[in-house]
Formats: structure tokens, C-alpha cells, sequence
């Protein structure tokens, strides 16, 4: 069973996660230890963010294909979002997307562990 069954069951729901455009995220009540911002929005109810730090150890076997079409795709716009809410003085937003960015990113180096196509798909992703 690999990434792509489990986040066909389990959609991460990046945007959700992340708070995209949600003004009222900046303004979150600290004194609620529920919505704690340094995890709890890793774990937003609809969210499963908290999946990928799992496939990121135990990612073997699996199609760097994969990552370049899925997982590239969603961390460079976790990129773009995170710079347009720097522009927009969206701090926590863009906090939460350059961190979305960097766990993506975290998974890569589990996807060639015993990878059955690195040399159909590595150069596709270096690119």
C-alpha cells in the first residue's frame, strides 16, 4: 500500500490545514489549548496534514512519480501562498504554508527508498 492509496483515502486538505485566506485565524484566541498554532493546526478535524511525517518514515517501494505529479505540485504552491500572504501581512499564514512547503519537501527522500522507477522519474523532477 503506498502514498498514493493512502492519500487516495486520506486527503491531506492542504488549504484547509494551512487557514488560506481565513483573516480570522490571524486573530485566534491564544487561551484556548485546543487550537494551540504550533501543532493545532497540523491537525485541524478535516485536515490530515499529520499524515506525511508518517510516510516520511515509512515511505519504501514507492514511484518517485508520484511525488513529482502530487506532492511537487502541492508544495510549490504552498510556496506561492505563503508569499502571497507575506505580501498580504498574513504572518501566521504564511508560517503555516513555508511550513506545509518543508514537510512536503521532508517526504522526498522516502519516495527513493527501493524507488521502482528513479530513472523514468528522477529526471522529470529535476527538472
Amino acid at each position: 500500500m503506498g502514498p498514493q492509496h493512502v492519500l487516495g483515502v486520506l486527503p491531506l486538505n492542504i488549504e484547509a490545514a494551512v487557514g488560506v485566506g481565513n483573516e480570522d485565524d490571524e486573530m485566534e484566541n491564544d487561551d484556548d489549548d485546543d487550537d494551540d498554532d504550533s501543532t493545532g493546526w497540523f491537525t485541524k478535524p478535516g485536515t490530515n496534514m499529520w499524515i506525511l511525517p508518517l510516510l516520511k518514515q515509512h515511505l519504501i517501494g514507492s514511484q518517485i512519480a508520484y511525488f513529482g505529479q502530487h506532492l511537487l505540485p502541492l508544495s510549490k504552491k504552498m510556496a506561492k501562498i505563503a508569499g502571497e500572504a507575506v505580501q498580504g501581512k498574513r504572518h501566521l499564514e504564511a508560517q503555516r504554508a513555508t511550513t506545509a512547503e518543508n514537510v512536503i519537501w521532508s517526504t522526498l527522500p522516502g519516495f527513493f527508498n527501493w524507488s521502482n522507477d528513479t530513472a523514468a522519474s528522477l529526471p522529470k523532477i529535476v527538472r
